[in-house]
């Protein structure tokens, strides 16, 4: 890091730095279509944009108070959120509603965080004005201001006060807002940048949403505080065509690459081989996976198709984090990252031991690496909130500079997660993740969360092991379409499995068939018989903005019949 970078107290202030030191440098790249066409602007130019929608903002008296951000993946996004970093206003980015689906989401954002303003474009503005049947609520189109800032000076943010809310994409129907300060903000930048080995020089290529934090903060923003190119592309583009993200990392040299398990197992399992042709990936130098728990298969996987397309195994970067500590908490940067083959039953009483040889039930663990700067660590017991020992898994507890202010306008849910005391520990209290894992030396390894755990008999069974079971069980299984989920029984707690089919197979699939072999497949992976198994079209399980299956949504669905089988 320059001097001059250490010196800047927010992310504003490096933007700042940017544009006088880098004026004509490639800010973002924008891919409208995934592919060719491009749009492209310099940090001078970025900055500029920035703040002339601050000027906007201040105008519209906004300092100190929310606005809904809702736009289309796209340079504008990212603008809009700097014209609130500058302006005071606290940003809230969300996902804007699709045609034709329901804005219950962002309507239920809207009513928490008290914001009266949307911002958006001039485009998407009716159709949101529809969708919110809210006549108190101010669209505001960005898109049409000179790109110089008039009118009203925002005054420049402190490190203390809120840059943005992050609403929590997890599976309860209650959104919950992370109220994330400026000071909040550059501190997990450092910890990312020095995770990511990132720099001026680093072309960031990502698909991620921006309105989720892995790609607001773990890839745009990066490239803010380190003064870099990021290449963006839309969600979609990648999702429907997964060839497109690899095209274009390939044809930016793109150094940074990062996703959850799913779309790292798309890219192993979808690319047919004459699509691969021109694919040169020897310019990653860090591929991340931010999965909860990241799967060594997935690795294997891409490892397998892509190595002999000039993929490293020795990119892989897997990690952890979550939105309450901003986004980024720990990172394993060490060559080859580390898989521990455990025993699944002892791991079942929480308790860490190597597999025998020979033996069946064996779980692979990939180490999430060391927290980053002042960031702090401690698995204790779930209940007691006591230290445990080493060998014994546990929650995660977290504490340092980037852990988040708390939740917005929830003081007790706030004090129950941040607020964390724990025995014989003194100095700031910890945050509580709800995620389980232990220390390897010192090492974090994620094992699940604890609202997630299924207990059949006695014995804790992970959702994930279960999914991963069925999604190996048959071909016609989609890959990250299997969600596990209890159920009540006359017997106590049993399993079900909801499980989308590959498009290709609906005609011709044999249910039965299919089903025997999901049946087998989780009894010999996890020693469990689940009681029922669903099959469904191809994109009907719920997921969360950033993709992760509702588990919860799906429990209910089924109790309820709403599942449309295929």
């Amino acid at each position: 890091m320059s001097d001059d970078r250490s010196r800047c107290l927010t992310l504003v202030d490096c933007l700042a730095l940017n544009a006088t030191t880098r004026p004509s440098a490639d800010a973002f790249v924008f891919l409208p279509d995934g592919s060719d066409r491009e749009e492209k602007i310099t940090w001078r130019e970025f900055h500029a944009k920035s703040a002339a929608i601050a000027s906007l903002l201040a105008d519209h008296g906004l300092a100190g108070k929310p606005a809904i951000l809702a736009y289309p993946a796209g340079i504008e996004y990212l603008a809009a959120f700097f014209g609130c970093l500058m302006a005071g206003c606290y940003a809230v980015p969300v996902h804007p509603p699709r045609r034709n689906r329901s804005a219950e989401r962002l309507q239920s954002i809207v009513a928490d965080s008290t914001a009266t303003t949307i911002l958006t474009t001039e485009a998407l503005a009716p159709g949101l004005r529809d969708a919110m049947g809210n006549d108190a609520l101010s669209l505001v189109a960005t898109g049409a201001l000179p790109e110089s800032a008039s009118g009203r000076e925002p005054v420049p943010p402190s490190p203390e006060s809120i840059a943005f809310i992050q609403y929590t994409s997890g599976s309860v129907a209650s959104p919950k807002g992370v109220v994330v300060t400026h000071g909040n903000l550059l501190a997990n930048e450092r910890m990312i940048e020095s995770f990511l080995g990132a720099d001026a020089t680093t072309n960031i290529v990502s698909w991620l949403p921006l309105f989720h934090d892995m790609g607001l903060i773990g890839m745009a923003l990066q490239a803010v505080y380190g003064g870099g190119r990021c290449v963006l592309m839309p969600p979609e583009s990648m999702l429907m065509n997964p060839v497109r993200w690899l095209r274009t990392a390939t044809r930016y040299q793109g150094r940074v690459l990062g996703a959850p398990n799913f779309a790292w197992d798309m890219c192993a399992q979808r690319i047919r081989p004459e699509q691969r042709e021109g694919i040169d990936l020897s310019s990653v130098l860090v591929a991340f996976n931010g999965s909860e728990p990241v799967r060594a298969e997935t690795l294997d996987a891409f490892t397998a198709a892509w190595q002999p397309y000039g993929f490293d195994p020795n990119a892989w970067h897997p990690c952890y984090g979550l939105a309450e500590a901003t986004l980024f908490v720990a990172g394993d940067t060490r060559t080859p990252h580390r898989v521990l083959e455990l025993d699944g039953s002892a791991l079942e009483e929480h308790r860490v031991e190597p597999a025998r040889p020979g033996q069946e039930d064996v779980r692979r663990i990939v180490s999430c690496g060391t927290p980053r700067h002042e960031q702090e660590l401690l698995i204790a017991d779930p209940e007691t909130l006591a230290p445990l020992p080493t060998g014994r898994v546990g929650e995660i507890l977290v504490r340092g500079p980037n852990v988040a202010a708390g939740y917005w306008r929830a003081e007790e849910e706030t004090r129950a997660t941040f607020g964390c005391v724990v025995p014989g520990r003194s100095g700031e209290p910890w945050l509580r993740t709800g995620d389980l894992g232990f220390l390897d030396e010192d090492r974090l390894c994620v094992t699940g969360r604890i609202k997630d755990l299924i207990i059949v008999g006695g014995r804790n069974h992970y959702p994930s092991d279960i999914e991963a079971a069925v999604e190996r069980s048959h071909n016609a299984v989609r890959p990250a379409g299997v969600a596990a989920f209890p159920v009540d029984t006359r017997r106590g707690e049993g399993v079900v499995v909801a499980v989308e089919m590959e498009r290709t197979a609906l005609r011709s699939a044999n249910v039965a068939e299919i089903e025997d072999a999901v049946r087998r497949a989780v009894h010999d992976a996890c020693d469990l018989a689940i009681e029922d198994c669903v099959f469904l079209r191809p994109g009907a399980l719920p997921r969360t903005t950033s993709g992760k299956i509702r588990r919860r949504t799906c429990r209910g669905m089924f109790k309820s019949g709403e599942f449309a089988e295929a």
